[in-house]
């Protein structure tokens, strides 16, 4: 038996036996971390020549045979979690099992058949619960020069078509310019588009009536994260096909024409900490309720003021475990200092890079950490990040034997702050009234600027853009009826006398 334990990314082989050429049936067990609660647990295999996987919990949890048909080899195993539709959220990183050996083989061939893949499992259930997907393989073609594979689950596996007016393509009902895949989904035999045939799930459609086909456009974006589209060819008629893309190791080998962009939360561990000094802008707060950091609500407080104690922000962000030549982005902003964990890199001849669109909230040092002893950093692999939108490349290389994790570039732009909606005083200065000749003392006085995101800021009574008229310990005039705060083109103003 091959025992495997996988918790978040990693996959670990608790223990093993000895893995020999011809072998049928080694029974695999999996011990899973509960971040695969409610995912479908696939268990892959592999060598230099074959690989293989299964659906964990079915009756057939064993190592696939083409994986033990050559010796010499090494078997290494992997977990992933997938949704329904086949989008895989969490794969670990690979983990060896052992060195296939030569075993005993009167023919000297190995007999075993293949075992089908998870993929090919799911679609034999889906046949079987329903019906109305016999008969379907045939019916998805490309337009646009999109080649597409056929059946219910669609794969991706072209170049898309890239509309920059979408007024050229008004018939599909096309808003925004972008990558696009086009796909013409013929009627089930016997059957034709009517007034009532919908097309639901797709960024745009084309129904013509008493025609055998509807055409449909898809955002390639989302088309690689998996996008099903339900044509419902009349009342209680309804298909639905998945579009995905596939095989990004191969396929996305290009950074400069980059046609996925995956959310990497999956691959993200946050550390904590203490938070202390001011409260800044773009910094996510957290309370602790029951041992889980809970983030506050960026409108409850207020910028520029001292953070008290039981306050918490993050001290850290770990990237590790993504799947290499894949363009990702992070919806959080980052507050901390970055990690990125970066693998060795199999010799398969399709190298490896990642590029990674983050916001930062201001300055911050970014770490490259190779995970294998054989691999380093450049020297330069600790470098600061500047504020703003960043793109960063990270590329491997192996010159002369010398295998490298370096940072190609990072690609700035600063964001704009949100803008100020409103000044007020929150309180007035202690002293209000005066004698003439006596100079305006704001002591006590709190400013407050609104932005139009909700959330406030405590405005310095010395703050060069807050403008106060009269000035701070100008000399007072009879009559004086007030003090007026000018910040961000919006003012406030709060009563004095002056007698």
């Amino acid at each position: 038996m091959i025992h495997l334990t996988a918790v978040k990314r990693k996959t670990t082989v608790v223990a093993t036996e000895p893995i020999t050429t011809g072998s049928v049936g080694i029974p695999v067990d999996v011990d899973l971390s509960s971040d695969f609660d409610g995912l479908k647990c696939i268990v892959c295999f592999r060598t230099e020549y074959a690989k293989g996987e299964f659906i964990y919990g079915t009756d057939d949890a064993v190592v696939p045979p083409q994986c033990l048909s050559v010796a010499g080899t090494t078997l290494e195993a992997g977990v992933y979690g997938a949704l329904e539709d086949g989008t895989v959220v969490i794969p670990t990183v690979w983990a060896s099992c052992g060195t296939v050996r030569e075993g005993a083989s009167p023919s000297g061939v190995n007999p075993s058949e293949p075992a089908p893949s998870w993929v090919a499992q799911v679609q034999e259930m889906a046949e079987t619960a329903m019906e109305k997907s016999k008969g379907v393989a045939g019916r998805v073609s490309a337009l646009e020069n999109t080649p597409l594979a056929l059946n219910m689950v669609v794969d991706t596996v072209g170049i898309p078509a890239y509309v920059s007016d979408p007024t050229a393509y008004a018939a599909y009902g096309i808003a925004e310019s972008g990558w696009y895949v086009f796909a013409r989904i013929s009627a089930p035999k016997g059957v034709a588009a009517t007034a009532a045939t919908a097309v639901e799930g797709a960024a745009g459609s084309i129904v013509t009536v008493g025609a055998d086909h509807v055409d449909v456009a898809v955002r390639f974006e989302v088309a690689a994260q998996s996008c099903p589209v339900t044509v419902t060819w009349a009342a209680g008629n309804a298909e639905t096909f998945v579009f995905r893309a596939e095989d990004l190791a191969t396929r996305n080998l290009d950074y400069r024409t980059t046609f996925y962009v995956y959310d990497i939360s999956p691959y993200v561990t946050w550390e904590y900490g203490e938070a202390t000094g001011k409260y800044a802008r773009n910094v996510t707060y957290f309370e602790l309720v029951g041992g889980e950091y809970v983030a506050l609500d960026p409108t409850s407080y207020d910028l520029n003021v001292d953070i008290p104690e039981g306050v918490y922000k993050h001290s850290k962000v770990i990237f590790e475990g993504m799947v290499r030549n894949v363009t990702y982005q992070l919806p959080e902003i980052v507050d901390c200092p970055l990690e990125f964990k970066l693998p060795d890199v199999p010799e398969d001849g399709y190298g490896a890079w990642y590029e990674v669109q983050l916001r930062y909230a201001s300055t911050y040092s970014m770490t490259l950490t190779p995970e294998s002893e054989d691999v380093k950093a450049a020297t330069d692999a600790t470098q600061s990040q500047t504020g703003g939108v960043n793109i960063i490349d990270l590329h491997y290389a192996d010159v002369a034997g010398a295998k490298l994790w370096r940072m190609v570039n990072t690609h700035s732009n600063y964001a704009n702050a949100p803008k100020v909606e409103s000044v007020a005083f929150r309180t007035p200065p202690t002293k209000v009234a005066y004698a003439a000749g006596e100079q305006l003392d704001m002591t006590g006085a709190v400013i407050v600027a609104t932005y139009e995101d909700g959330t406030h800021a405590v405005i310095s009574l010395d703050a060069t853009d807050l403008t106060l008229s009269p000035a701070n310990g100008a000399t007072l005039a009879a009559g004086t009826t007030e003090v007026t705060a000018t910040f961000s083109d919006h003012t406030a103003t709060t009563p004095i006398t002056v007698e």
